[in-house]
């Protein structure tokens, strides 16, 4: 299982334009999990949006086939979240939001 502490590269995940510039990052890393689960956290991350999950691990999962089997989420607080779950389903993207406990969700991808 790879690990992301996003607060490594960034400490405001707060736009489109950044979640594309750090798309990338993201890639490598999970293609690096060799398919398996990967932990992104957001500890130290002073603000996230939903449009920036959406441009990165939205992105990550809807990709047929995706990269990885699922993500787990850290420390996100509950709006992003749920913005994000209402994006997905908005958009009828094949991803599934959980949350898995406080600050702590889990993303899959509901079709391979």
């Amino acid at each position: 299982m790879a690990r992301l502490e996003v607060a490594h590269y960034m400490k405001v995940c707060s736009t489109r334009e950044k979640g594309r510039a750090f798309y990338p990052t993201l890639l490598e890393l999970a293609r690096s999990a060799g398919g398996d689960e990967l932990v992104v956290s957001f500890k130290d991350v002073e603000y996230v949006t939903p449009s920036f999950l959406h441009e990165t691990l939205a992105k990550l999962l809807a990709d047929s086939p995706p990269v990885v089997s699922a993500i787990g989420i850290e420390r996100l607080r509950d709006f992003p979240a749920q913005q994000l779950a209402a994006i997905l389903k908005g958009e009828q993207l094949d991803v599934e939001l959980k949350q898995t406990g406080p600050e702590s969700y889990r993303m899959v991808a509901l079709a391979a």
